[in-house]
């Protein structure tokens, strides 16, 4: 009689993403502004939108992901929900060659407070919580900044 393997949904795998921000890290802000016409002929309107981002670049410290490495590259980018739309979705990540891309979009209250901490120079680590990969993607639900950063306090 064969046995029948259990299948494990990967999206419910708990897995953290540690960026150290103290070694070869850096941050920067960026706002796009675009305009487009809009309204029948002769009534055009202007309509002006911006998206502003926080980007965070840096390399893996840690993780519990079985399908990246410690040292891979990690592209971090924050776009700002200024409208409140943000409710529980909060982000993806994609590994693209060995690079894990996350795209968040959060309250602009949160990413002001974040960049302040950045400005002020405290921000030792970024942790991006989230899912184990499956096919190269996972989900985002949160994300944390420290002043004070301890490899310690992740290792079991």
């Amino acid at each position: 009689m064969a046995t029948k393997k259990k299948r494990i949904d990967p999206s419910k795998i708990h897995a953290d993403y540690v960026i150290d921000m103290r070694e070869n890290a850096k941050w920067f802000a960026e706002v796009q502004y675009s305009s487009t016409l809009s309204g029948p002929k002769g009534h055009k309107q202007v309509e002006m939108s911006s998206i502003p981002t926080f980007n965070i670049r840096g390399h893996l410290s840690f993780t519990q992901s079985k399908k990246v490495k410690v040292g891979n590259p990690v592209d971090v980018r924050i776009y700002v929900d200024e409208e409140g739309r943000v409710q529980e979705f909060i982000g993806i990540i994609d590994k693209y060659k060995e690079v894990l891309q996350v795209v968040m979009w959060l309250p602009w209250e949160i990413v002001n407070h974040m960049h302040m901490t950045f400005i002020s120079g405290k921000a030792e680590m970024v942790t991006v919580f989230g899912t184990e990969l499956y096919r190269r993607s996972a989900s985002v639900w949160g994300i944390d900044t420290k002043a004070e950063y301890d490899i310690q306090d992740y290792i079991d």
